[in-house]
């Protein structure tokens, strides 16, 4: 096994964990590595695939905390943004996703300080608002496997309820990536890579699920948090200067 195979590992598992224990989305932080690692646009659709697993397994534990009528919302201004998204993704090169990637990966460190959480700048029944960020959502899911840096920040801005955000945020998932899959798949096709890159790194990403779920009540959420922090930040870094 050579020393990126390795990292790799190491860094869908620690992705994994994180997403078990604060929410963060597993692609904000495995997806730029991949898309580093492969040096292929495919990467986004491995993504895609390996962040569908934890969302899966944790999404039950959360169902209940999910708002119906703002979902609808936002999965409507997704299924637009997800065709949009589509579009971009076929016309992309890997320079470009790399440098929409870093942009991503540096807003999700901004919010990962808790800065935004100390008033409410948004109004939470804009319905406007909520397609608008359900379309970015969308986009971004298609693009760079990302669908949650809008909604969190949409969370943010509105002063959201931590639980109601985390249901929020899996069930966009569980809905966006599958939808993204089957559209890039019919432009672009999926490739033997792909199914071959999800096979190895599936388990670590399970083993990483179950982890974090264990230790998220042991460990303090803020240490996770900055952890959190710190690894976005040296993502962003590496996407800069690969």
């Amino acid at each position: 096994m050579t020393a990126v195979a390795l990292a790799v590992i190491v860094v869908v598992l620690l992705a994994a964990l994180l997403q078990a224990a604060t929410g963060i989305g597993f692609g904000i932080i495995a997806g730029p590595v991949l898309l580093i690692a492969m040096g292929d646009t495919a990467a986004i659709q491995v993504t895609i695939v390996l962040s569908t697993i934890p969302s899966l397994i944790l999404v039950r534990r959360s169902l209940n905390a999910a708002d119906p009528a703002l979902l609808l919302h936002l999965l409507g201004g997704a299924a637009a943004g997800l065709a949009v998204g589509t579009v971009l993704f076929a016309t992309a090169t890997v320079a470009d996703l790399t440098w929409g990637a870093a942009a991503a990966v540096l807003a999700m460190a901004v919010l990962s300080t808790g800065f935004h959480e100390r008033r409410v700048m948004v109004r939470r029944s804009s319905i406007a608002g909520r397609l608008l960020t359900g379309l970015t959502s969308g986009v971004m899911t298609a693009t760079l496997a990302m669908p949650g840096p809008p909604v969190a920040a949409w969370a943010s801005a509105t002063g959201l309820e931590k639980a109601r955000t985390r249901a929020t945020l899996l069930v966009v998932a569980l809905v966006c990536y599958p939808a993204a899959l089957i559209l890039q798949g019919l432009v672009e096709g999926v490739s033997y890579r792909v199914v071959e890159e999800c096979m190895w790194l599936a388990p670590p990403v399970v083993a990483g699920t179950f982890l974090g779920q264990a230790i998220a009540g042991r460990v303090p959420e803020r240490l996770f948090h900055r952890l959190v922090t710190v690894l976005l930040v040296l993502v962003a870094l590496a996407l800069v200067f690969r």
